[in-house]
């Protein structure tokens, strides 16, 4: 039996869960509730790797609880105190001492998490600690043990992914300032230079340890997701003049994976809908939540890593193909939060 390119298939999420204290607004969202719902969605659609933005300390226990039987995921130790308000008091000091930033991940226990980390922006108008964190994911177990459950249904001998290439995913997760456009050029600016040294330093050093100790004589694949809410809407200048150049340049840019599938931009594609009841500023409607890819790397950084390390670079960069890329709604009151999720499908 041949394995077919489908089983080195997954799937990823993206969601601003506005799961903040309600002291800290005016608006009144039941954020409990709310953490209720979006565990019961991941739950029933089995996303593979979730991304999620502003889990800043309340719901953590009522996300982590409904999603450890499917799920590893960051904040698996934060408190459960039996009552909301000392859950939200506890949990909220806790990630800002340990400056989260609300940046949320989680992932199927198959998926090998080898390194994260995150840098807090220098600038922001809210003071909350906004920033990116940077993912660095095995993905040969998962992609094995996806082999390995479709054989068996298939009572075919064959268990093993016929490739010699290790599989490796490294996703950024970050969350823009909403208003102040003069900020988000600059940590825009500033998450160019962590994803640089992401890719250029951090991940080759980590590859460097894991062939040593493999026995494969190729180059290991490595893919490049970049997720979150950039609060860019897609019709603003700073889509095409700075988001999309953020990684790339006229010739390469960022891949915005929404436009492999979709040709029109209208209300339906919105992100952050005003037909979303939990919207507070109806003005800033748009699509705001991105998934990206990266296709390239810059010659002369990968130059300048060989150099600097002594030997040549250590990975080849392989774009992804985005299977399916759905922007998913919920009936009007009964919203997981002022977003919708976004899930995508990928294939190596």
């Amino acid at each position: 039996m041949s394995i077919s390119n489908t089983l080195k298939e997954f799937s990823l999420s993206t969601l601003n869960t506005y799961l903040i204290p309600s002291y800290w607004s005016k608006f009144k969202t039941n954020p409990v509730g709310r953490a209720l719902k979006i565990s019961e969605f991941y739950n029933k659609n089995q996303v593979d790797i979730l991304m999620l933005q502003e889990v800043w300390g309340v719901g953590i226990p009522e996300i982590t609880s409904h999603l450890k039987d499917n799920y590893s995921t960051i904040f698996d130790n934060r408190k459960d105190l039996k009552k909301a308000e000392l859950n939200t008091a506890y949990n909220t000091v806790l990630n800002f001492v340990t400056q989260t930033g609300g940046l949320f991940y989680a992932q199927k226990p198959d998926i090998r998490l080898l390194w994260t980390d995150r840098e807090t922006y220098k600038v922001s108008a809210t003071r909350s600690q906004k920033g990116i964190r940077g993912h660095l994911y095995s993905m040969d177990r998962f992609f094995n043990n996806k082999t390995k459950i479709i054989d068996d249904t298939q009572n075919t001998t064959e268990n093993t992914v016929k490739d010699d290439a290790s599989k490796y995913l490294v996703v950024f997760n970050t969350h823009l300032d909403a208003f102040d456009d003069k900020n988000k050029i600059i940590q825009l600016q500033q998450a160019r230079k962590y994803i640089e040294t992401t890719l250029y330093q951090t991940v080759p050093n980590i590859l460097n340890q894991q062939i040593n100790n493999s026995e494969k004589k190729v180059l290991p694949e490595v893919s490049v997701i970049l997720v979150g809410d950039w609060n860019i809407p897609a019709h603003h200048q700073l889509y095409k003049t700075h988001l999309l150049k953020l990684m790339g340049d006229e010739t390469e840019p960022m891949i915005d994976y929404y436009t492999k599938h979709h040709k029109m931009e209208d209300d339906k594609d919105h992100t952050y809908d005003v037909k979303n009841s939990l919207v507070t500023v109806k003005w800033a409607k748009g699509r705001i939540d991105y998934v990206f890819g990266l296709n390239s790397l810059n010659n002369k950084l990968v130059q300048q890593s060989e150099e600097d390390n002594n030997r040549e670079f250590n990975y080849k960069l392989v774009p992804l193909n985005c299977l399916s890329y759905d922007i998913i709604r919920q009936p009007r009151g009964e919203e997981m939060t002022d977003h919708w999720p976004i899930i995508a499908k990928f294939s190596f």
